[in-house]
């Protein structure tokens, strides 16, 4: 679980507990962080942990932070706001607002695998279970191809910026959440064939 707070002249702040959901006890404080967490996300085989936080600093802004469980050990960090792994390996993707970029990151050697060169800066990501496709998603929803980094497709006609996107498990559709146009309107559910 975490905790974010601070604002109102208050250096923004967040505190990561871990817990034994058998027991449903806390363990205790894994990591305090400066800035406000926007995301996290944990790689496939739960040995990394991956903190997406903005207002880090005046100078850095947002920033997402890799850690390696066991350890307890920071292993890197680089500028970019949300955070989704792949579900097949230690591949994580993040949004680089100043680039306007999807980058890829190899989480464990902290290196660029590949930038998704598109001006959209996504407020949504995900990937397929395969981890072959990457959604994201602001005015509209792109599906990029991984291997090649192309745009396969584009949906369009949603009411809003994208604010959640989820595949279904056999990768076949693919669940975007919209807020409505109106406040009384509540969150507007699209479902996308994505491989017919």
């Amino acid at each position: 679980t975490t905790r974010s707070d601070g604002g109102r002249g208050y250096p923004y702040q967040t505190l990561v507990y871990f817990w034994d959901a058998d027991k449903s006890q806390c363990i205790g404080k894994f990591t305090e962080e400066e800035g406000w967490l926007g995301d996290i996300a944990l790689s496939p085989d739960g040995q990394l942990l991956a903190l997406a936080l903005s207002y880090v600093s005046a100078d850095e802004g947002n920033q997402v932070r890799v850690w390696d469980i066991n350890t307890r050990q920071k292993i890197c960090e680089f500028p970019g706001r949300w955070a989704e792994f792949s579900p097949v390996d230690n591949l994580l993707a993040t949004a680089n607002l100043a680039s306007s970029e999807i980058e890829l990151w190899d989480a464990e050697e902290c290196f660029i695998v590949q930038s998704l060169d598109e001006d959209i800066s996504p407020i949504s990501l995900a990937f397929s279970p395969d981890g072959q496709l990457l959604a994201s998603g602001r005015q509209s929803v792109q599906i990029w191809d991984i291997n090649s980094g192309e745009l396969v497709r584009e949906l369009t006609g949603l009411p809003n910026d994208v604010q959640k996107l989820a595949f279904s498990p056999d990768g076949r559709y693919l669940l975007s959440v919209t807020k409505g146009v109106t406040v009384d309107q509540g969150d507007v559910i699209t479902l996308w064939e994505i491989i017919p």
